[in-house]
């Protein structure tokens, strides 16, 4: 009897993530593509200069932000324009949002081990 793999109905983690906009817009992020994940990698030295106040690292966790909840099931593409305006994401949400996606990949890579 053969075995038979669905990728189709694979069930993948996601992280529910509820946006500040009136909308209260719904993103089901998933792991990150590894061109964000390699950008992630070299962008960490610019991004200890947050704690400094460098308005460029801001603007890169921003980035950054935008581009890790643009990985998402619903298909949503999410700027860091609209991070700061439509969504409302100050710099201390962002860093919530940071702690809990980085508990999510964790929680995904100690469930392969």
């Amino acid at each position: 009897m053969a075995k038979v793999l669905d990728l189709n109905n694979a069930q993948r983690p996601t992280l529910e993530v509820i946006l500040m906009d009136e909308d209260r817009t719904l993103l089901r992020v998933t792991s990150p593509t590894e061109s964000v994940i390699n950008e992630f990698e070299n962008l960490l030295p610019e991004l200890s200069k947050v704690q400094e106040g460098d308005r460029s690292a801001v603007d890169l966790i921003y980035d950054l932000t935008a581009k890790i909840l643009s990985c998402n099931r619903d298909f949503i593409k999410v700027t860091a324009e609209e991070l700061r305006g439509k969504y409302r994401m100050d710099l201390e949400t962002a860093i919530i949002f940071w702690a809990e996606y980085n508990k999510f990949i964790d929680g995904i890579k100690n469930a392969k081990n």
